[in-house]
């Protein structure tokens, strides 16, 4: 009776142990599960700045690198941050000598230059396929002859599109032909205006050079 108590006891105690050492340890295979269905693949890009040249593409002026995952957006702005003039009448904040309301200017700041965001959306065999948007933004070339306060004319050209690019081949992303762009381009980038040409198209070309592991 003694010795059966004790295999009793002992069996208990092996449950006792199984129970507890089991939830780790399929915790632990869990995060094992997880971690490889989150694989992250990260993609590598290279923007090309092209003025013409006589070929079909141009010649690079100046390159960028750019890196993504799948599904998240990577974003870039180069130029300025403008301060924007707006000018308010509240006759509750005062009144003149005339009996007119004092006028208030703020300022909000807005980006100038390029800005361009990608996006990886998913891979098929032989394509990666991005969505790229882009905008070149400046103010109207007669803006400081506006009158102070009123608020200068911002000019812009954007594009959003889907791409599917295939390794070491580049696509034209954009092509811009006012000089004022060509200039923005070149003010943003520092590039030297010199090798820009007066004349475009000048273009923006987008090449995938790695396309992850």
């Amino acid at each position: 009776m003694h010795d059966r108590r004790i295999h009793l006891a002992t069996g208990l105690a092996l449950l006792l142990a199984l129970s507890l050492a089991l939830p780790a340890a399929a915790q632990q295979d869990a995060r094992g599960n997880s971690g490889r269905g989150r694989e992250i693949r990260e993609f590598t890009f290279r923007l090309d700045v092209a003025a013409p040249d006589g070929s079909d593409n141009g010649r690079v002026v100046r390159s960028i690198e750019l890196s993504g995952i799948e599904r998240e957006k990577t974003s870039f702005h180069f130029g300025t941050k403008t301060p924007i003039p707006t000018t308010t009448f509240n006759p509750s904040e005062g009144m003149d000598a005339s009996g007119q309301a004092i006028p208030r200017i703020s300022y909000s700041y807005q980006n100038l230059g390029l800005q361009v965001d990608l996006r990886v959306l998913q891979q098929s065999s032989d394509r990666v396929y991005v969505a790229l948007e882009y905008e070149l933004s400046y103010t109207e070339p007669q803006a400081a002859a506006l009158r102070e306060g009123q608020p200068p004319l911002i000019l812009s050209h954007e594009m959003k599109m889907v791409r599917g690019l295939k390794a070491s081949a580049p696509v034209v992303a954009a092509e811009f032909f006012r000089p004022e762009e060509g200039r923005v381009l070149a003010d943003s980038l520092g590039i030297d205006p010199g090798t820009m040409g007066n004349d475009g198209p000048w273009r923006l070309l987008l090449t995938l050079i790695d396309k992850g592991h």
